[in-house]
């Protein structure tokens, strides 16, 4: 069940929320270095790294993720020959610094390689069922009694031994399985068998009972382990992400996954959007080595944007560690932690604990995501690329599930639906309700269908009843300044509005509505009548059909796809990934892709100004920062106490030679960043953070006209006094 962020942070764990930076060893035993794990640790370095570093907490492996135990326990098996004491060796140390220790720990999966030998037993009690995999699963189901026979006993021997001050979970999620206990629980509550789906209703229908299992079971294990320890800290990774749009749930104290394993700042911005307004201290991991591109330390320019950005939203960054399961330390040098935590602690003081400040929010709908089988991985695009296209344009703005959405839904300026393609009817609701009453809505692509996840149908009501047709070919837009934006598929709406814009011809010729207002009660819905963000990403289609085979659809009734694959998007050309800003979009209207000399006659997508265009249209004055300063600049507006913070981020402040294919931007920003706040209450005093040369400021009717000059990563302006009564 859900719980408020005071019930989510009891007095004693509310230590964590001042807990800026952490330090993780991701050691693991293994049979093949058992005898020696942690052998060659050069702990006097460790010591020094650590003392230097300053972290809130560090984390070591104790269960791990071949299923063998890092100390010698009465719960879990160690490999033959094991002997270490690295376990208490490192207990000893965080007891000698005064720094709190805590644990990995395998929870919910386990891995093969190198796997300790699961027993049958073991396997036939605990294990998911899953009769159409060729090999046994490597998950466990979260309705057998492995929580309470194994999970449970393992944790509540760690604390009885070690203290730890957290448990971090790793492997925290679960697979739809069809065991005796899944069986039972299931008919308990659907009053049916449970059997093998027969369409796409079925299916998320088991994906949601494997769900709604899955954190009961992580609700067991969080109230074992605080009866235990009231004031341990606990932290299930992979269960309250951007891949399931969870809502924040009892006993999980902590929000904290390994998200940025590669430097894209678009994922360090996007995580933080999302992390920040789940009601829970909130960090997100950055390795120490990069693994796929940098061969070793990760260039410190990185490290301080993708911090940056981090900061700006209120969140902590954990400096993850690789090495060698003997113990080579790989700290020898300590570029990226000193790096990193020197750049947080000079703005720790200012960034966490700060409460964001409702403008505009991009709705991530968990009933959508439920839809999607396999949904961990990867993220829902539409919503990660419709805040790519926002931040681009200087506009704040979250990423919001269904409850939080509903919670803070009376605050908004402006509510986005990025392509989205289902809505909770009770998500939808609040939605009419908040614009009849005089809110405002942007919506792109179909307007939603309305209807539970498992319940989906050709007859399931559109959100406002908006229905539509779709067109079937990718169309161009002509903008104002000669370039093109590839707005995809339009939408042909079956209800009269006021029409703001026409898509022109590449002949310059007013042709088909590109974006509407509708009035609806005493608020209004604008409707960009195109399939912009899956056309801006290049990401294919899917399809809301009830059917899990292929069928032959009307154009009513095809919805923007929500699964990779071949899809009819690919075959007229367009190139799948994640292209930076402006990068172009190949597209084949004539059965020949766009390449050579014709991309003269095709210029780079205009897409990011569209979109913001339609943003700034729906928002009418209601507009919080405007700012002519490049992409490459985040702001990010939150609060603390009665002071209003303003954060500038500047993505684009130098480093290695391909820095701009990791930066969102399109090119070094001036150092000198400009900006206007539209805020009705005045500050007592305005202040840059960290201390810094004198900025300008200069009051305007509406707020403040600010000029920042020689902004490096990440500064914040303090409006003391004007976040007062928010």
């Amino acid at each position: 069940m859900t719980v408020s962020s005071a019930k989510a942070s009891a007095a004693g764990r509310a230590w964590m929320r001042r807990v800026a930076f952490t330090v993780d060893f991701d050691y693991n035993v293994h049979p093949l270095n058992a005898p020696r794990y942690g052998k060659d640790v050069d702990w006097a370095l460790t010591r020094r790294y650590l003392k230097e570093v300053r972290p809130g907490l560090v984390l070591i492996q104790s269960l791990g993720y071949f299923g063998w135990s890092c100390y010698p326990s009465r719960i879990a098996p160690t490999p033959p020959g094991f002997k270490s004491r690295y376990v208490e060796t490192f207990r000893e140390l965080c007891d000698d610094l005064g720094i709190r220790m805590g644990f990995l720990l395998e929870s919910f999966q386990t891995v093969r390689d190198g796997a300790r030998p699961w027993s049958k037993s073991e396997r036939a009690r605990w294990f998911v069922h899953r009769p159409e995999d060729a090999e046994p699963s490597m998950v466990f189901c979260p309705n057998s009694p492995f929580a309470e026979e194994y999970l449970i006993p393992y944790a509540l021997e760690c604390i009885e031994r070690y203290r730890p001050a957290a448990f971090w979970f790793d492997h925290s999620r679960t697979l739809p399985c069809r065991c005796d206990y899944c069986k039972s629980r299931y008919r308990e509550r659907y009053g049916e068998a449970l059997r093998r789906p027969r369409n796409a209703n079925e299916r998320t229908r088991l994906e949601m009972f494997a769900d709604a299992s899955f954190v009961a079971a992580t609700v067991r294990v969080g109230r074992a382990l605080h009866e235990r320890d009231p004031n341990l800290v606990v932290c299930w990774p992979n269960a309250i992400d951007t891949h399931t749009f969870r809502p924040v749930f009892e006993g999980a104290d902590w929000i904290s996954a390994d998200e940025i394993n590669s430097p894209d700042l678009r994922v360090a911005q996007y995580e933080g959007a999302y992390k920040s307004v789940l009601g829970a201290p909130a960090h997100v991991w950055v390795p120490d080595l990069e693994r796929f591109k940098y061969p070793r330390q990760r260039p410190p320019e990185l490290l301080r944007a993708e911090a940056a950005t981090l900061l700006a939203h209120g969140l902590g960054m954990s400096m993850y560690h690789i090495p060698d399961p003997l113990g080579y330390s790989g700290l020898d040098d300590f570029a990226s932690g000193r790096v990193a935590s020197e750049f947080i602690r000079a703005r720790a003081g200012f960034c966490l604990g700060n409460v964001p400040v409702p403008h505009v929010a991009i709705v991530a709908s968990r009933a959508q995501n439920l839809r999607i089988a396999g949904r961990f991985q990867p993220f829902l695009s539409e919503a990660w690329r419709m805040h790519t296209l926002l931040s681009q344009n200087h506009v704040p703005c979250e990423v919001v599930n269904d409850d939080n959405l509903l919670t803070r839904l009376g605050e908004y300026d402006l509510v986005v639906l990025g392509e989205v393609r289902l809505l909770a009817p009770a998500t939808a609701r609040g939605l009419e309700r908040f614009v009849r009453s005089g809110g405002r809505l942007l919506m792109i692509g179909p307007a939603p269908v309305v209807a539970e996840p498992d319940a989906v149908t050709p007859a399931s009501a559109r959100l406002f009843r908006l229905g539509s047709t779709t067109g079937d070919r990718i169309m161009r837009h002509l903008c104002d300044d000669g370039r093109v934006a590839h707005v995809g598929r339009l939408v042909r709406p079956r209800r009269r509005g006021d029409v703001l814009w026409r898509r022109n011809e590449m002949n310059g010729r007013a042709a088909e509505p590109l974006l509407m207002r509708i009035k609806i009660g005493a608020g209004t819905v604008h409707w960009l009548l195109a399939e912009a963000v899956t056309e801006y990403g290049g990401a294919p289609f899917d399809s809301l059909s009830n059917d899990l085979v292929p069928t032959k659809e009307t154009a009513d009734d095809v919805l923007a796809r929500m699964n990779f694959g071949k899809t009819g998007v690919e075959k007229v050309g367009v190139v799948t990934g994640a292209p930076a800003a402006d990068d172009l979009l190949s597209i084949n209207y004539e059965d020949k892709p766009v390449r050579g000399a014709d991309e003269r006659a095709t210029p780079h997508p205009h897409l990011r100004r569209l979109v913001g265009a339609a943003v700034r249209e729906a928002l009418g004055s209601h507009w919080l920062i405007r700012s002519e300063t490049p992409v490459g600049v985040e702001f990010v507006v939150n609060r603390r106490g009665d002071d209003l913070y303003v954060h500038l981020v500047n993505h684009t402040c130098g480093g290695p030679a391909d820095m701009s294919s990791i930066c969102p931007g399109d090119g070094p920003v001036p150092l000198d960043v400009t900006f206007e706040l539209r805020w009705g209450k005045k500050a007592r005093s305005v202040k840059a953070l960290p201390d810094h040369d004198p900025i300008a400021v200069k009051p305007m009717p509406w707020g403040y006209r600010v000029t920042f000059p020689r902004l490096q990563y990440h500064a914040a302006v303090r409006f003391a006094g004007a976040g007062q009564g928010i």
